[in-house]
């Protein structure tokens, strides 16, 4: 499939397609999708796919193909992009409202339909039209008619136009229920007649044997004659049990009725090489903000077997980030959310950012699961994106619920007992290896790398199933869990985190020996709130079923043992300051005053400030001089322009449980004051 596209035009004033004859569509179409999607933008393109699939089936008759599977499919994917903004997102749930709609009258009128015609029928008619459609539908599938399908198949396999015509009306007139049943019975008496016919040339073939062997030898014992078949009351009850089981699962009636022997059904293998997708909103004032996930290298493994399934998924990478568009820009500025910490190796270095496998065999399941460290960055802005987005999908679900109609149908399924359960438990094997992800949290929410911000790294996470050593072992699952190098650490800014990530690699030694004196000063200031916290739990869990074990009446059904090798604990006065500003990013319960790239403009900022005015600023590049600034007081944050037309702040400071102080350096400025942050 190469080049298929799908657009949602959501502005009614402009009609693509609509004024155009077929012919022009089709070349319009050729002219905007084949050739790159250089009209992308004018259509509203949402998706676009390139794929390649290969189905291969397996041939029962070469030998050499027995051990394959049944059906070995490999699917393709090209990068696929997909892009919707929230007014095509509230137009398509609009529709598919509007379709379950029509679904829920659909329904409801054929039911009331077929109740209708059901109703003039008594239990003895529905009985008469069963056997006549079963006698039909047997005598169209035994009858030999290649190369003819549907009703002209129908019409030559019975006998004459009013059969072929008593058939349609059969069909409609029969509740569903009534014609999948009388489907069934009709093939299993054909298989059944069919493996009869069968059993019985063996049995005569075997006879045939045994009575030139007898005369040979002349012997006189009397066989007993079986005067009713050539087959027993057990072949028949072997062979109705049989097709019982497969017409039970759906099965062609084909398969093998040998036991325990392991065949290969299904391989799967999905490979998607990139993709994307993007959740975008169009503001009044003509920006535009969104969202947007990206990976690289996704594939998928599936093996089936009868007696086991696997599954393999890996992952080479992906990242997560806002995306932003001012008015008076053409280009988007993209702020990282979730990325890979070492983000800055070549693809050919980087292994996969996460590998998984889930097996389930007779022994027991499996769990595999190993990733790499990410470094996941706190933005309200992604939480405010995403409510705007799962509003729309609440909103219809409301919907959805005022307008469905007020009928019950529950389907009553008989609950396993606690027998059955057992019997189905088996034991579970973890082989977990995860360099847990590293939570960035900055004081400032507008993308500024100079924030500063608080740094959780998780560590490095593992948890294995342990081998059962004693005869008590035997009853339990046994699981080790171990969090290695936990760290809650204070950076007087993120570009300061991200610098120090990178490894200490020959080529950079210079660099890190030339650090700038600014640049020393804020290492200095790193301090680490917990370090070198170590974890290790035991955990000991009964298997199902093995509470019910004499030896385990004295025994604990679940223990668990916690072991804390080592925790450093440090805090001092300002670094609690610090830590209590973490409670204003996250509060939820009124409206933030962390202005995000975003809704950071000047139109905004201005509407709800406090104050505005000029003001001086000694910076650390230029200590002796003092530099203009227009300024914007909103909330607890002062922001700063270069120039007063500017659309966006330069710098941005928090002022919460900050300090005013006189400043008496400079005797020329006189109304100078320092704040101490």
């Amino acid at each position: 499939m190469r080049n298929f596209g799908a657009y949602w035009t959501t502005n009614d004033s402009s009609e693509i397609f609509g004024h155009l004859v077929p012919a022009a569509i089709h070349k319009k179409m050729q002219r905007n999708i084949l050739k790159n999607l250089s009209d992308q933008s004018i259509q509203d393109f949402i998706i676009n796919i390139n794929a390649e699939c290969k189905l291969t089936q397996k041939n029962r008759k070469d030998t050499k193909t027995k051990d394959d599977p049944e059906f070995d499919i490999i699917f393709f994917l090209a990068p696929v992009h997909l892009s919707i903004k929230k007014k095509q997102l509230q137009d398509m749930i609009s529709l598919t409202s509007f379709l379950e709609e029509y679904k829920k009258f659909k329904f409801q009128a054929l039911k009331e339909e077929q109740k209708e015609a059901q109703d003039f029928l008594s239990e003895s008619q529905l009985l008469i039209q069963k056997d006549e459609f079963q006698m039909l539908f047997k005598k169209i599938l035994t009858k030999d008619q290649d190369g003819l399908k549907n009703m002209l198949k129908v019409r030559a396999a019975l006998d004459g136009p009013e059969q072929a015509q008593l058939f349609e009306e059969l069909l409609l007139s029969m509740p569903d229920e009534e014609i999948a049943i009388a489907i069934k019975q009709s093939l299993k008496e054909i298989e059944k007649e069919k493996k009869l016919r069968e059993l019985a040339e063996q049995k005569q073939e075997k006879g045939w044997k045994r009575a030139f062997f007898k005369n040979f030898f002349k012997s006189e014992k009397k066989e007993k004659q079986d005067d009713e078949s050539l087959w027993e009351k057990e072949d028949i009850t072997r062979i109705e049990k049989y097709l019982d089981q497969a017409l039970a699962n759906d099965n062609d009636g084909q398969e093998e009725m040998e036991e325990g022997k392991v065949k290969n059904l299904v391989k799967f293998k999905f490979i998607s090489e990139a993709g994307s997708a993007i959740l975008s909103n169009a503001l009044e004032n003509g920006s535009e903000q969104g969202i947007t996930f990206q990976y690289t290298g996704l594939s998928c493994d599936v093996f089936m077997t009868s007696q086991s399934k696997k599954i393999e998924v890996d992952l080479s990478d992906f990242d997560l980030y806002l995306k932003t568009r001012y008015s008076s820009d053409k280009s988007f500025i993209n702020t990282h959310v979730i990325r890979r910490v070492n983000y800055w190796l070549s693809p050919e270095k980087q292994t996969q950012i996460i590998s998984l496998t889930c097996e389930d065999n007779p022994v027991g399941t499996y769990f595999r699961v190993k990733a790499q460290q990410v470094e996941v960055v706190y933005r309200k802005a992604l939480i405010d994106r995403l409510k705007e987005f799962s509003q729309i999908i609440q909103e219809k679900q409301q919907v959805s619920q005022d307008s469905s109609v007020n009928e019950e149908a529950f389907e009553i399924k008989e609950q396993p007992t606690s027998s059955s359960l057992q019997e189905e438990a088996k034991r579970r094997f973890f082989d977990i290896d995860i360099k847990a992800p590293v939570i960035v949290v900055p004081f400032l929410q507008n993308g500024d790398l100079k924030s500063e911000c608080w740094v959780l790294n998780l560590g490095h996470f593992i948890m294995k199933t342990k081998d059962a050593v004693t005869e008590e072992d035997q009853l339990y699952d046994k699981f080790e869990l171990v969090l290695n190098n936990l760290k809650f650490q204070y950076y007087p800014t993120h570009a300061l985190f991200n610098k120090l990530q990178k490894p200490s690699l020959e080529e950079e030694k210079s660099i890190s020996l030339s650090l700038k004196k600014e640049e020393e000063e804020e290492q200095k200031m790193l301090f680490d709130l917990v370090e070198k916290f170590n974890l290790k739990v035991k955990i000991r869990q009964f298997l199902p079923g093995s509470e019910k074990k004499p030896e385990a009446k004295e025994l604990a059904r679940l223990s668990v043992d916690v072991l804390i090798p080592t925790l450093d604990l440090q805090l001092r006065d300002d670094v609690y300051k610090k830590l209590l500003q973490i409670s204003a990013i996250f509060d939820f319960s009124v409206e933030s005053k962390h202005i995000e790239m975003a809704e950071n403009e000047r139109v905004k900022l201005m509407k709800g400030h406090d104050k505005l005015g000029t003001l001086y600023m000694r910076e650390k590049k230029t200590p002796t001089e003092w530099i203009k600034h227009f300024c914007v007081l909103n909330g607890s944050y002062l922001y700063f322009f270069k120039n007063a037309d500017d659309q966006r702040p330069a710098l941005t400071f928090s002022l919460k449980n900050a300090k005013l102080q006189n400043y008496h350096d400079d005797v020329d400025r006189q109304q100078a004051f320092c704040v101490i942050l």
